[in-house]
């Protein structure tokens, strides 16, 4: 069931601990369910008490909100295999709350484990806490119907899940993927490993 608009908040992304119970979003949200991989089955929430991270409200849209195209929203990956939430993607296409993400990161881990921005288009930035992992990509290219926005895309996911972690790993996050890989090497072991 949708949370009512009147009810107290008690929901924030930023708290979540990953694998966790899928029931724990299927009975507080309106979903809407796909398969994306085959490992995993996405469910899709663009609830507006589903958009909250580090207690600030990320809902939005660039669109009619009756639309998941151009509207903020957040996709959780439930394992075939354990039936848990492994993964969730807060996918923000609104300017002011892709920068409020962008703080509220940085305010809730310091700064990045992780940072790379081509000082024009893309920023990617990665934070490891408590056996999940947070990718964030930020976008300074998107434009919807002629107006010019900044995008973020949060991907968290549950570190033993190999899977998914290695498909969030990729793009340009692939850096982190080299240094890490580096990093693991035996002679590398026991000591401060820079790249």
């Amino acid at each position: 069931l949708p949370c009512k608009s009147g009810q107290k908040h008690d929901f924030d992304l930023a708290d979540l601990k990953l694998p966790m119970a899928k029931e724990e979003i299927t009975k507080k949200f309106e979903l809407k369910e796909r398969s994306d991989f085959a490992e995993a089955t996405s469910i899709r929430v663009k609830d507006k008490n589903a958009l909250y991270f580090g207690g600030k409200s990320l809902s939005g849209s660039m669109v009619d909100e009756d639309s998941f195209f151009g509207t903020n929203s957040v996709t959780f990956q439930v394992s075939k295999k354990t039936g848990k939430i492994e993964s969730y993607e807060l996918s923000l296409e609104t300017k002011d709350e892709s920068l409020k993400l962008e703080k509220a990161l940085i305010e809730k881990f310091g700064e990045a484990d992780y940072h790379y921005d081509d000082k024009k288009d893309f920023s990617f930035r990665i934070w490891e806490s408590n056996q999940n992992t947070y990718f964030l990509e930020i976008n300074h290219t998107p434009v919807f119907n002629g107006k010019k926005t900044i995008s973020a895309d949060l991907n968290v996911v549950n570190n033993k899940n190999e899977v998914l972690y290695k498909y969030y790993i990729a793009g340009g996050f692939g850096y982190y993927s080299d240094y890490l890989y580096e990093k693991n090497k035996p002679e590398h072991q026991n000591q401060k490993y820079t790249y």
